[in-house]
Formats: C-alpha cells, sequence, structure tokens
C-alpha cells in the first residue's frame, strides 16, 4: 500500500509540473476551505494552476490533457514545512530527506541550513582571526536578587 501512494504522489508531482493539461476524473477532493470531501469531481490542471473544478460530468477535459483515473483516490494540496531542518547541498543525504518529504505529501520546505559556520567563511572571506565564525551568541546575565 505505501509503494501505492508513493508512486500516485510521485505521478501526482511530475504530471502537475508538466505543461500540458492534466484532468483528474472521479476523484476525491479535501478542500483546506472546508471540512468536509468533495466527492466524485473532476480537477483540471493547466501549468501548475487549478484551472477548474466540478462534477465528474460537468468539467470539459481538454482534448490535449492527460487525463488520471481518481476513482477511490483522494486528491490534497500540497503541505508546506515551514521550519525544516534539512543537511548541506553537497550532502549525500539531501535526496533521501526530499525523498521523505514527497512521499509525505510535503511539496515546499522552508529550509534552515545546517552548515552556518561555512556560509560564514564564504561570506567574510575567511582572511581574518574572526572569519568564518559565527556571529558570538551574548547571554545575559540573571539578574540576581539583592538579599
Amino acid at each position: 500500500m505505501r509503494r501505492f501512494w508513493l508512486t500516485f504522489i510521485f505521478l501526482l508531482a511530475t504530471q502537475v509540473l508538466a505543461s500540458e493539461p492534466v484532468a483528474f476524473v472521479n476523484v476525491n477532493v479535501v478542500p483546506m476551505s472546508a471540512d468536509t470531501v468533495l466527492r466524485q469531481r473532476t480537477v483540471v490542471v493547466h501549468d501548475g494552476v487549478i484551472q477548474a473544478i466540478g462534477g465528474v460530468d460537468g468539467v470539459p477535459i481538454p482534448k490535449d490533457a492527460k487525463v488520471i483515473d481518481g476513482t477511490d483516490r483522494f486528491l490534497v494540496p500540497g503541505l508546506a514545512e515551514m521550519h525544516a531542518h534539512v543537511p548541506a547541498t553537497d550532502s549525500p543525504e539531501l535526496d533521501r530527506y526530499f525523498t521523505l518529504y514527497v512521499a509525505n505529501g510535503v511539496t515546499l520546505i522552508e529550509a534552515r541550513l545546517q552548515n552556518l559556520e561555512r556560509v560564514f567563511r564564504e561570506l567574510t572571506g575567511g582572511d581574518d582571526e574572526d572569519a568564518g565564525k559565527p556571529p558570538r551568541r551574548r547571554r545575559r546575565k540573571p539578574v540576581e536578587e539583592e538579599e
């Protein structure tokens, strides 16, 4: 079952990003605007933008559209991870991280850099003794209560 969903998400992502129109026919849509499921809908997507949503027979399907049978399947918007920790761009682990995100429906991430020291070194040139070091953290001493 897991392989099915991975394949479905992969196909969905690759087809939606394609320039040709894609029509998901007879799919159950989970909108983010209501606490409901829109059953047996046709969704037409072109250039990554939803062009039409309606009943199975109520939405015209473009002649050049790739048709995907959505019977007994659900179509949901991509999820967003707004505080992601991912490895550096040259890490061999990066592909595994992104694969896990897509497999779980996450199509947008706001990534935090893991290798800040390297970034600071590149930004500052690495010439003087403070170059390449992250900024110092200053911790305020706790206020001691007077006796």
